[in-house]
């Protein structure tokens, strides 16, 4: 097959997430099984316009603001009879192919924006935002839609898609789970926080959570790892654990290579995830493979990718009193601790890119045909 994947970002962007790597995950996997990839995606600062990853061909065009408005002259200019289906890829806006796309389309979209639009975007553009996506998304709602999780799938039913055109295929993992833990090299009373930071994933609810814990727990540390999408947001939280008298207790690392975030998530009791709501959670997955139980809030998303009481924990979303004293517990808690990390790790097996691509792979075909 001959597949265009249009997105909002690709692996090199550096606001690249976790829908970048998931996507990238994918066409690798195509093409290693014969497939011509073609991943249409913004330009940014000192990229190229067109290069080859992995056997997969970039082309980018445009910029992140005005691709999707843009695409359809893309289309007609190089696109248009090349390609055996088309992947339209949303991240709050799509890219309108049923507008003019002759080509079979496949819709694909990780979760439904909706309330991230009121943290990431000011006044009235929130809100404009919001109304823009609930509308968009109508264009799609009798199209093949792959989506990663079954929260994802319950929003789009409520936007009138139909049941029978949504397939759910869960996200693989990049880490090998351990054979074995080493509770031993874990530190005492260390919690990680691991995502891109923006202002959806609430980062500064751990940061406030951290300041409950260690009225209890005076030598608790937050390893917040990952760079931010805006400095300022970076300075805000800063600003707050200053405020809060937390220097001695939260590390911000920034940008951490694979292997030795990796290395710190392993050493870490938990990982927490504050975020507004995921697709799925990537990051959950991950640090069960490394052996580290999550505690989340209990949001779309994290209430797929963390089962409560058995790879980790959820509490009420927003309750940041009730997320600290959760920590608390598990901290203190070295059977219940252990039983979710050994839990987590039999959890991480079931997900691998390699059965996810078979599957992804299954359903372009069957558009195809």
């Amino acid at each position: 097959m001959r597949i265009l994947m249009m997105s909002w970002k690709c692996i090199k962007h550096p606001w690249k997430g976790g829908a970048e790597f998931v996507t990238y995950e994918y066409l690798k996997r195509l093409v290693e099984k014969g497939h011509e990839c073609v991943w249409f995606v913004p330009k940014f600062k000192g990229c190229l316009e067109r290069e080859n990853i992995d056997g997969i061909e970039i082309v980018r065009d445009f910029n992140i603001y005005t691709i999707h408005i843009n695409a359809w002259r893309k289309y007609y200019s190089e696109f248009k009879g090349k390609f055996d289906v088309i992947i339209d890829q949303i991240n709050g806006i799509p890219f309108f192919t049923p507008l003019y796309a002759k080509e079979p389309i496949i819709f694909f979209i990780h979760h439904y924006e909706d309330i991230c639009w009121d943290y990431e975007m000011p006044f009235p553009l929130n809100k404009i935002g919001k109304f823009a996506e609930r509308n968009f998304l109508r264009l799609y709602k009798n199209i093949p839609t792959i989506c990663v999780s079954p929260s994802t799938k319950k929003d789009l039913i409520n936007l009138g898609f139909k049941e029978e055109n949504i397939y759910v295929i869960y996200n693989g993992c990049d880490v090998e789970p351990l054979e074995k833990i080493n509770f031993e090299e874990k530190e005492e009373n260390a919690i990680c926080f691991v995502s891109r930071l923006t202002p959806m994933k609430r980062v500064e609810h751990a940061i406030k959570a951290v300041y409950y814990v260690k009225k209890e727990i005076p030598n608790v540390k937050l390893w917040i790892l990952g760079s931010p999408k805006k400095e300022s947001y970076l300075y805000k939280l800063k600003n707050l654990v200053d405020k809060l008298g937390l220097e001695n207790n939260v590390k911000f690392f920034g940008y951490v290579p694979f292997e030795k975030r990796n290395e710190i998530i392993k050493k870490s009791q938990i990982l927490i995830v504050t975020s507004v709501k995921e697709g799925w959670g990537l990051n959950v997955i991950e640090a069960n493979a490394l052996g580290t139980p999550v505690i989340g809030y209990r949001v779309p998303g994290l209430v797929d990718s963390i089962k409560d009481g058995y790879n980790g924990l959820l509490v009420d979303d927003g309750d940041i009193i009730k997320l600290s004293e959760t920590i608390i517990n598990l901290l203190k808690d070295d059977d219940l601790r252990m039983k979710l990390s050994r839990n987590a790790v039999e959890w991480a097996k079931q997900f691998s890119w390699d059965k996810s691509a078979e599957k992804f792979e299954s359903i372009l075909k069957m558009v195809v045909k």
